[in-house]
């Protein structure tokens, strides 16, 4: 079986229609091995009146089944999550605070919104982070470590008037910074 899709495969001497050739033959041989019960295997046959072909047509007593062999492309083997967003696939990541910024807020609002330039731990980074909370930047000095996540915008991008900032500032050197704006706890000493 998958005879005809291999000589193609070489008549034209491309690689991925060697590969996939190949693929279709092994499926073949996989399939023949597997069925009992006097089931029966026809690979790579033509489609009258058509150019296109049927990969495995399979004759047994539940009945006639047609199996399209096909390796599927997944976004995830692009690993565009990895290339484009700083923090890889991982909900949060530690940084280490470079100095406080703020903002102006997008129309039709007015206001500073207060934030941290970051740099992240693992891949060296830097990004921008909202300080949530009001006075919450007065807890947050330079060379603090901090864990941020994202803001949870539409696809991990940007919220409301808050302009182009994907990420906030959720822990600072380990504590969570609304416990240390509430006073319930202290920030501790780097």
């Amino acid at each position: 079986g998958g005879s005809s899709a291999l000589r193609e495969a070489q008549k034209r001497r491309d690689p991925r229609w060697s590969k996939g050739a190949t693929g279709e033959y092994l499926m073949g041989v996989s399939l023949e091995h597997r069925l009992t019960g006097g089931a029966r295997v026809l690979t790579d046959r033509q489609v009258p009146g058509t150019k296109s072909n049927i990969d495995h047509l399979v004759i047994a007593s539940s009945g006639v089944w047609i199996i399209d062999s096909k390796k599927w492309l997944r976004r995830k083997m692009f690993k565009l999550k990895d290339k484009y967003d700083p923090m890889g696939t991982v909900p949060r990541a530690k940084a280490l605070v470079l100095q406080k910024i703020a903002t102006g807020q997008k129309q039709p609002h007015s206001g500073q919104i207060k934030g941290v330039r970051i740099q992240l731990v693992k891949n060296g980074k830097t990004v921008s982070a909202y300080v949530p909370g009001d006075g919450s930047i007065g807890f947050i000095d330079e060379h603090d470590e901090v864990t941020i996540e994202g803001m949870g915008g539409s696809q991990r991008g940007q919220m409301g008037c808050i302009p182009g900032w994907k990420y906030k500032v959720i822990e600072v050197n380990g504590v969570n910074l609304k416990m240390v704006r509430s006073g319930r706890k202290e920030k501790p000493k780097r």
